[in-house]
C-alpha cells in the first residue's frame, strides 16, 4: 500500500487517494481489531478506529493533499489560513488594525473574568448539584520532556532504602534537600528506567506532615489531581466526581502502572461493543470510577515530489482535537446518568501533566446558572508563552439570507499554522514589545454542559432528518482546523496530522453562527 502512493497532480487524485484512505480505514475497522483480538506483523496490537476516528483521518490527509496539491501549483505558497492582522486577530484595534474595538473584542470573544466569578456564593451553591466528569488528555509518553536521568536518581535512592542502606531519616532529608539528584553518572550506570506517562514520572515535593513535624514525600501529577478531586468531593463541593483518562493504546499499560503503583486496587474490562477499556479504583468510593478512552493513532504523511505516501511503520496519536466530536457525539447517544432531576452535568477536560489545569469549583456553577453550553479556560499570555496557542477573533464574511455579512467569531492559531503563512516572528510578539498589551493564552481546558450540548446536538440530529443540513456539513461541524506537525527522519519531512481541542470548539461555534443567520434553517439562537 506505502509503495504505491497519490500523484495529487493527477487530475483524478481525489478519487484514488479516497480509495486508498479506504483500505486504511478496513484494515483498522475490522471486527478482530474492534475486539482487539488483532495484531500486526510484530505482534503488536492493532489500534481500533471507530465511525468518528475514521472520519477525522479521511478528513485530515484529505485536506493535506489539496494543500500539497496548491503548493504544487504555485497558487498556495505562503498558505490561505490564518494570517494575523488580516483575517486573525489576537488584539483589538488599538494595537492591530483591522479588528474591533476593545469593548467590542472582549464582547464577541466573550470573555468571562475570573474574579468576577470566584467565591460566588450562588455558583457553589449550584456546584453542590453538579456530576463533575474529569476527562484528562493524556496520550504518550511525551519525549519532548527529558527526564530519563531524574527517573534513574529517584530509582536510586528507593533502591536504597530498600536494601536499608539508608535511613528513613536519610530518605526524608534527600527528598527535602533533593541531593539524591547529587549523584554521578557512573553509579547511575546500571539503573535501568523507561519513561512514562508525563503526569506519573514528574513529581512535586510535597510536605504530608505538618509544619512543626514536617514528612516529605514526592507526589505524582496524576495523584495530586486525583487528591484534589477527592477533596473537593469529600467536602461536598459536587454532587460526584468521575475520572476518564483520554488516551490512545501505546499508553494504556503506562496509565495503569501509574495507578497501581499508588497501591490501588483495579479492575478492568474491555467493552467490545465500543473498544474502551475501564479501568475502576474500587478503594476510592468517593470518585465514581476511573476510566479511558482511546483515541485513534494515524500514521504520518509524507511527500516524495508529487506522491503523497503513508508512513505504516509508525502510528501517532491524532491530537486533541479529535475529542470534542467523540465527547459530544456520545452525550448525544446516551441517557443522562444524574441521580435528580435538578442534578446536572459538566465535563471538563484538560492536559493531565498540568498540575494547575484544575477548575475552581464556581466555573462549573456559573455555567449552570448561566446556561452556558461550552466554555474555554484562558490566561494571559507571559513571556514562557511565547510558542502555545493564541486566541482572538477570524474575520469571516457569511450569507445572511441573501446579503452578505462580515462577522468576527473566537478562533486559535497555533504556531504551526503561523509558520505556514510566514508569520512566526510576528505570532512570538504577539503581547510583548510593540504588541504589548492581554493576549489570551489557551489553557487547554474545556468546559462542557452536559444538557445544553445534548439538546444542541440533537437538535442538529433532527436538521439532518428534515433535510435542513447534510450528514456531511453535521459530521465537519465540531472537528479542528489542520496542524501539520512535521518531524524529520532519513532525509524526509513525516507529518503528524494533528488538530487543537479548542479548535474544535471554536469551529463548532463559528458554524452554529453562519446556521442561525439562515432563516430556513430553524432557530438556533437559543443554543448561542
Amino acid at each position: 500500500m506505502n509503495k504505491e502512493g497519490i500523484d495529487i497532480k493527477d487530475k483524478n487524485y481525489e478519487e484514488n487517494l479516497i480509495k486508498l484512505i479506504g483500505l486504511l480505514i478496513k484494515y483498522h475497522s475490522d471486527e478482530q481489531v474492534k475486539k482487539g483480538e488483532a495484531t500486526d506483523e510484530k505482534g503488536n496490537q492493532i489500534d481500533y478506529w471507530d465511525e468518528q476516528a475514521c472520519d477525522i483521518f479521511k478528513k485530515n490527509v484529505l485536506e493535506y493533499a489539496k494543500q500539497q496539491r496548491d503548493i504544487i501549483s504555485k497558487s498556495n505558497t505562503k498558505g490561505t489560513g490564518l494570517k494575523i492582522g488580516k483575517n486573525f486577530f489576537p488584539m483589538d484595534n488599538n494595537k492591530l488594525e483591522g479588528s474591533v474595538s476593545q469593548k467590542e473584542f472582549f464582547q464577541k470573544l466573550g470573555i468571562v473574568k475570573l474574579d468576577d466569578i470566584l467565591n460566588k456564593e450562588k455558583y457553589l451553591k449550584f456546584a453542590k448539584k453538579i456530576n463533575f466528569l474529569n476527562m484528562q488528555l493524556n496520550g504518550g509518553a511525551g519525549s519532548s520532556v527529558e527526564r530519563i536521568r531524574w527517573l534513574k536518581c529517584l530509582k536510586l535512592l528507593n533502591n536504597k532504602l530498600k536494601n536499608n542502606q539508608i535511613t528513613v531519616e536519610e530518605y526524608q532529608e534527600a527528598l527535602q534537600t533533593l541531593s539524591f539528584l547529587d549523584v554521578s553518572d557512573k553509579e547511575l550506570g546500571k539503573i535501568e528506567v523507561s519513561l512514562g506517562a508525563k503526569a506519573a514520572d514528574m513529581c512535586f515535593k510535597v510536605n504530608v506532615g505538618t509544619k512543626d513535624n514536617p514528612e516529605y514525600k514526592l507526589m505524582s501529577i496524576t495523584d495530586i489531581k486525583l487528591s484534589e478531586l477527592l477533596k473537593e468531593k469529600s467536602e461536598g463541593k459536587y454532587a460526584s466526581v468521575s475520572v476518564v483518562m483520554l488516551t490512545s493504546l501505546p499508553s494504556v499499560k503506562l496509565i495503569e502502572e501509574s495507578y497501581k503503583a499508588g497501591d490501588k486496587n483495579i479492575k478492568e474490562d474491555i467493552n467490545g461493543k465500543n473498544g474502551e477499556k475501564i479501568i475502576e479504583i474500587l478503594g476510592d468510593k468517593d470518585i465514581a470510577n476511573i476510566a479511558m478512552m482511546l483515541c485513534g493513532q494515524y500514521p504520518p504523511v509524507y511527500m516524495e515530489g508529487n506522491i503523497l505516501r503513508f508512513r505504516l511503520d509508525k502510528e501517532a496519536p491524532s491530537g486533541h482535537g479529535v475529542w470534542l466530536k467523540t465527547i459530544l457525539e456520545k452525550i448525544a447517544g446516551v441517557k443522562i446518568d444524574i441521580k435528580e432531576k435538578e442534578e446536572e452535568a459538566i465535563i471538563c477536560i484538560s492536559n493531565s501533566d498540568a498540575v494547575n489545569s484544575g477548575t475552581p469549583v464556581e466555573i462549573p456553577g456559573y455555567m449552570v446558572d448561566n446556561n452556558k453550553g461550552i466554555m474555554v479556560i484562558a490566561a494571559t499570555r507571559e513571556q514562557i508563552d511565547r510558542k502555545g496557542g493564541i486566541i482572538g477573533l477570524k474575520k469571516i464574511t457569511v450569507d445572511n439570507n441573501g446579503k452578505q455579512e462580515t462577522i468576527f467569531v473566537p478562533c486559535i492559531m497555533e504556531i504551526a499554522q503561523a509558520k505556514a503563512t510566514g508569520q512566526e516572528q510576528l505570532f512570538q510578539e504577539m503581547g510583548f514589545g510593540k504588541y504589548e498589551g492581554q493576549v489570551a493564552f489557551n489553557t487547554n481546558t474545556v468546559l462542557i454542559n452536559v444538557k445544553k450540548m445534548k439538546a444542541l446536538m440533537n437538535y442538529l440530529k433532527k436538521m439532518i432528518r428534515e433535510n435542513k443540513i447534510t450528514q456531511e456539513e453535521y459530521d465537519k461541524m465540531a472537528l479542528p482546523d489542520l496542524i501539520k506537525n512535521g518531524k524529520g527522519k532519513d532525509n524526509k519531512e513525516y507529518y503528524q496530522l494533528e488538530g487543537a481541542l479548542v479548535s474544535a470548539v471554536f469551529n463548532l461555534n463559528e458554524r452554529i453562527e453562519i446556521l442561525r443567520r439562515d432563516k430556513n434553517k430553524g432557530d438556533l439562537n437559543e443554543f448561542m
